[in-house]
């Protein structure tokens, strides 16, 4: 079965490559159980990104399987489980609060994360300083990564250390044309561990203390200029902090705003006569 499947497949990804952009495949069918069908459309949404063909089929093999079983399983199970009743409440309910939840979520996003300001945040960063001491070290810098046998790598050794305009747009054009990887950090913390992941291992640790530095393996060199440092056990900046304390404060009035908005969903209900009370 699995054999077949993966022919059809391998038919279809051909096909679908031959094809001209203006030609509509959103509603070919690949596999059919009575009334139910997958299409090509689907299946394509489910399968991966940037596989080989051969993964691609593999992907998209499993997946058909997949669908067919459970497809099966569900037809036999709704035509012999009992309390059906019971579970479509159960589905209604869940439906009814997930819908909910998402929409208070959004108004949270879109009213109350704006009503947080720059003075709240900084007031509780100054009330809560004790928290936000550093785990992992922070820099500022820049990270350039290039072969070790690009050209004029003795000027870079000058340019990634250099101040000067006409140093820094030679580093520029440089990096557009040679680069394989490249940070630009100077206005921004970021966590060191991020830079350390992009190195050959063990090769920052012990030139921490300096300002300047370049390692290299048997393939590639890196430069790292660091302009500001902050190791563990540092107060973290207050910018670096600040999405953190959003969320805090955030979560913080994130009760009472939906509890506000809940009430006023009521009053105005009850004003316009939309809820009538059926006790007697």
């Amino acid at each position: 079965m699995k054999g077949k499947i993966a022919f059809v497949l391998l038919s279809l990804l051909i096909i679908s490559a031959c094809k001209q952009q203006k030609e509509k495949v959103s509603k070919d069918i690949i596999v059919s159980i009575g009334n139910l069908s997958l299409t090509r459309k689907e299946l394509e949404s489910y399968v991966p990104k940037g596989l080989s063909k051969q993964d691609s089929v593999t992907s998209a093999e499993n997946f058909i399987q997949l669908w067919i079983q459970e497809e099966l399983m569900y037809e036999i199970a709704s035509k012999n489980v009992a309390d059906k009743q019971e579970i479509e409440h159960l589905v209604d309910n869940y439906r009814q609060s997930l819908i909910i939840y998402r929409y208070q979520e959004q108004l949270v996003q879109e009213k109350l994360s704006k009503v947080i300001s720059s003075n709240d945040i900084k007031q509780y960063y100054e009330e809560h300083k004790e928290n936000f001491k550093l785990d992992n070290p922070l820099i500022k810098g820049m990270f350039l990564k290039i072969p070790s046998n690009a050209p004029n790598i003795e000027d870079v050794r000058v340019w990634y250390k250099s101040t000067k305009t006409k140093d820094l747009e030679n580093l520029d054009k440089y990096i557009v044309k040679n680069a394989v990887s490249y940070d630009d950090f100077i206005d921004h913390w970021v966590d060191l561990e991020s830079i350390k992941n992009k190195l050959p291992a063990g090769k920052l640790e012990q030139n921490l203390q300096q300002k300047y530095i370049e390692v290299q393996d048997s393939s590639f060199i890196y430069f790292i200029n660091i302009q500001d440092y902050l190791g563990s056990g540092d107060l973290e900046p207050i910018e670096h902090a600040e999405p953190y304390i959003k969320e805090i404060l955030v979560n913080q009035k994130k009760a009472d705003f939906i509890r506000s908005v809940e009430n006023d969903l009521y009053n105005q209900a009850l004003k316009k006569g939309r809820i009538k009370f059926h006790i007697e």
